[in-house]
């Protein structure tokens, strides 16, 4: 099983995605998960704002070696769950990828408010917007084990 988490410039919200996720899944002893992330305008080899970095290390995870990473054909070919954080990453990736568009979907739907559409950009803004991108980032990917990937009888297989 393999997830893959995308957002703009795979510098923050994929990233802090992707080692939310490896946490959750390290905790549940889960280990037949592979985890990555990219951006659908991403540079390569761009390191995450600092304010990425510190609030990764705030909650004990780690940011320091990612590099960000273009989206490419493979990655997106090798993902059973392709979960966006914004509507733009959505139709972007159902235009370049229309045969795969059944594997994409927003990783805000995980949230229990359900209204929010997007989990919104942190970069250029100060520290507790980092922060607050975080906790949601956080909740919508501890859902999104629950409900698609725990191993709990009924849990954790796609329709």
């Amino acid at each position: 099983m393999r997830v893959l988490f995308v957002c703009t410039g795979n510098l923050c919200r994929s990233p802090l995605a992707e080692v939310a996720l490896k946490r959750i899944l390290q905790t549940a002893g889960k280990n037949d998960v592979q985890v990555s992330s990219t951006g659908v305008w991403a540079g390569k080899g761009l390191p995450p704002p600092e304010e990425a970095i510190q609030v990764a290390q705030e909650m004990e995870l780690d940011l320091s070696t990612h590099l960000s990473r273009p989206i490419s054909e493979d990655l997106v070919r090798s993902a059973d769950w392709i979960l966006v954080m914004a509507p733009e990453h959505e139709e972007d990736l159902r235009d370049h990828y229309p045969n795969l568009a059944c594997r994409v979907e927003g990783l805000a739907a995980y949230l229990a408010e359900g209204k929010i559409l997007a989990i919104p950009d942190p970069l250029g803004y100060p520290l507790k917007v980092y922060r607050a991108c975080y906790d949601q980032i956080e909740r919508a990917v501890r859902a999104f084990f629950e409900q698609e990937l725990d191993a709990t009888p009924g849990k954790g297989q796609r329709a």
